[in-house]
């Protein structure tokens, strides 16, 4: 018995921020104001938004509230993106990264990385 994906909208997202640190290129408003270039320049509406602030990227998913969030929101919105500055923003350990976009798979979205600049960590250079 196979599983097959939810129907969503692949003009629709669900914003996700991520910051441990108060170091301004990574507050929120930060994260926020890319995010939302991206979509206007891309024809995708922001339908929620979500932030885990103080919470560091090797913070299980499940512990995240604001992530927990994002990801109820993506279902209840039929919402077929979640959209995040940049990929450590979802985790910096490569096997959360993992495990989190398989459960954004499995309700038919899928995690878009807004700034596509290689860093230095496992997860950029994963994506």
């Amino acid at each position: 018995m196979g599983t097959r994906a939810r129907k969503t909208d692949a003009t629709l997202a669900v914003a996700y921020l991520r910051c441990s640190t108060d170091r301004q290129e990574e507050s929120p408003g930060v994260q926020l104001a890319a995010i939302a270039a991206w979509a206007g320049a891309n024809g995708v509406r922001v339908v929620a938004e979500r932030a885990d602030v103080g919470v560091s990227g090797a913070t299980a998913g499940e512990a995240r509230p604001g992530l927990v969030g994002a990801m109820a929101d993506l279902k209840a919105h039929g919402a077929g993106i979640l959209l995040v500055q940049r990929r450590d923003r979802v985790a910096r350990d490569i096997g959360e990264a993992i495990a989190i976009d398989r459960a954004v798979e499995k309700l038919g979205a899928r995690v878009v990385a807004v700034d596509t600049e290689r860093r230095r960590t496992a997860s950029a250079r994963w994506s």
